[in-house]
């Protein structure tokens, strides 16, 4: 039988983890290169897709950055309960 990922909410909960992670290791991996390697760009591209990862973390696991300069409050934002993204 086969049942969706909303059916199993411990299982979504692990693949959110593992997907997490994953990120994590990726964006350490892009930290690790940069700080020991000299790029022509300075790591431009990488940064940017450091930051692309972090902010895919984010909101996936709907996480609100409060320094955020677009100048208006999403409705994600204005949930109490809402852990905070330091990036």
């Amino acid at each position: 039988m086969i049942r969706k990922l909303e059916q199993e909410p411990m299982l979504a909960a692990r693949v959110t983890v593992e997907d997490g992670l994953c990120l994590l290791l990726d964006v350490d991996d892009i930290d690790r290169f940069l700080q020991f390697n000299q790029l022509q760009d300075g790591g431009a591209q990488l940064r940017q897709k450091r930051q692309v990862l972090l902010e895919g973390l984010a909101a996936s696991l709907q996480l609100v950055d409060p320094l955020a300069k677009n100048g208006h409050t999403d409705e994600l934002a204005q949930k109490d309960d809402n852990l905070s993204f330091y990036g």
